[in-house]
């Protein structure tokens, strides 16, 4: 709906206003104090229902009048509209829609899409994420009425789970907590749903008019290439005799795949977290000069260093596996070689993570070996990769892995294919195989099972890059393109 018309009765400093607007652009113009910012304030009361400039709606109604009223009319290819809300400082606000009472005005059908943007909204660059995410929610009821009773149910939720966990914390029975975290996770997966496809609408027009106005934009791909990534997991799952489930990541989509490849095509750079990573785009067309190379990190205070008297210990090795047990992550590869090198025979081997379905059937015989212990869920990762040597990841497809950083930080020896975007370098603070080569990861596992010596001077190694490794840096690396790019 287009409004043509809006009319204010004791509205902040008016007493009666009618405005007609134009049929394109209104300008309103005038000296400071005439009631330019009044007269917009009013014309998002009348769509919206709400203030956009305050919380404190008594505000609105002007001094001395007992209330306020806004009527604003439109039409859209149905024919004429009419809003009107009528509000009295202590009393439910009365809606209309076309002469009818309605319970709010964003239900409307007809309701006006409208954006206002003050001064003060510049917190929603600048401000926390909290302000971004309902300013999305907005929209997302504003393009689907029908969707505004998602974030409604999600924080209503979220308060009941709240108020059980307060009584849970004074004593009271945890019987209900677990139906309230379904619940909590249903209503949170339809608001992500809802504000992913708001965004979706968005991408395509959002990257057009950022290209038209000189706006340089980065789109920061945290994995390989899509079509890469769609294919190689699809080729190894098929390999192992297990099918991919409808709605994984990494089960190939067509439209997923279409839309990314148009965001790769329309940005100026795409920002990649690995050499393997940027490979995979330069074999897709995508020229050197439009990518650009940064990192991940770990959080110093999540992941401390080991105790300095862990290297005297005499033991065989320990080797961790922690994320979710995967074809693509390799655990099958991982175990192989485990057993195949001769480490499990006084060592130990620890998969910490939950299973992809039908993975752990494929892995029966592994699994079963006196050495591998299946830890599941650990809530503190960091301690179990204190508590290990190596952390070994034969991934076949990766971007950065984040467990990698985790465990380096942590003095966990990097053994890893060159697929998992680690940050080490190979016989300096880690050991790195081809992806898919069993028999060199089996060599690496077993050379450090035989030489404590190199376990010790590898773990050294990357214990001292600790501080390259941080968020902090992260941060700056990606500053650094961000600067690079506005400098071209």
């Amino acid at each position: 709906m287009v409004v043509t018309r809006l009319r204010l009765r004791d509205f902040r400093t008016y007493e009666s206003a009618q405005v007609d607007l134009g049929e394109r652009l209104t300008v309103v113009h005038g000296p400071n104090g005439a009631g330019k910012t009044n007269l917009l304030e009013g014309l998002y009361f009348g769509c919206t229902g709400r203030s956009c400039r305050t919380s404190n709606e008594r505000e609105v109604v002007r001094f001395d009048a007992p209330a306020a009223r806004v009527e604003v009319a439109g039409r859209d290819r149905d024919g004429e509209h009419e809003l009107s809300v009528g509000f009295q400082p202590g009393e439910a606000k009365r809606f209309k829609v076309d002469g009818a009472p309605a319970e709010r005005l964003i239900d409307a059908p007809h309701r006006p899409l409208v954006s206002v943007f003050l001064p003060d909204r510049l917190e929603l660059v600048k401000g926390p994420p909290a302000l971004r995410r309902a300013h999305l929610d907005q929209l997302v009821a504003a393009l689907w009425p029908a969707r505004a009773s998602t974030r409604r149910a999600y924080s209503q939720a979220l308060a009941q789970r709240n108020a059980l966990i307060s009584r849970v914390r004074a004593g009271g029975a945890r019987s209900a907590l677990a139906a309230w975290d379904l619940e909590l996770a249903r209503h949170g997966i339809a608001l992500r749903d809802d504000r992913a496809a708001a965004v979706a609408l968005l991408r395509d027009r959002f990257a057009v008019a950022a290209a038209e106005l000189g706006v340089v934009s980065v789109r920061e791909s945290p994995n390989t290439h899509t079509a890469f990534a769609f294919e190689r997991v699809a080729a190894e799952t098929e390999l192992l005799g297990l099918e991919q489930p409808a709605g994984h990541s990494h089960t190939a989509d067509a439209s997923t795949l279409a839309l990314e490849e148009r965001e790769y095509a329309a940005v100026d750079l795409v920002a990649v977290p690995s050499e393997f990573s940027r490979r995979t785009f330069l074999d897709r067309g995508i020229p050197s000069e439009r990518l650009g190379l940064h990192q991940y990190g770990f959080d110093p205070a999540l992941f401390p260093p080991p105790e300095p008297d862990r290297n005297g210990r005499s033991r065989g090795l320990h080797v961790l596996f922690a994320g979710t047990a995967e074809p693509r992550k390799g655990l099958h590869y991982a175990l192989r070689a485990w057993v195949e090198s001769g480490a499990a025979a006084r060592g130990t081997f620890t998969i910490c993570g939950g299973f992809y379905p039908g993975y752990d059937s494929v892995l029966a015989e592994w699994l079963d070996h006196p050495s591998v212990t299946v830890h599941g869920f650990a809530s503190d990762v960091g301690a179990v990769m204190r508590d290990h040597d190596v952390l070994v990841l034969p991934t076949i497809e990766e971007g950065s892995a984040l467990v990698t950083y985790e465990a380096q930080a942590s003095g966990c020896v990097p053994v890893v294919s060159d697929a998992a975007g680690a940050r080490c370098e190979h016989m300096e603070d880690g050991l790195v195989h081809e992806a898919g080569n069993v028999a060199a990861l089996t060599d690496h596992l077993g050379l450090l099972d035989r030489d404590p010596e190199l376990l010790a001077r590898l773990r050294e190694r990357t214990l001292a890059r600790r501080a390259e490794l941080t968020w902090e840096q992260a941060g700056r690396d990606l500053e650094a393109i961000y600067r690079g790019l506005l400098a071209r």
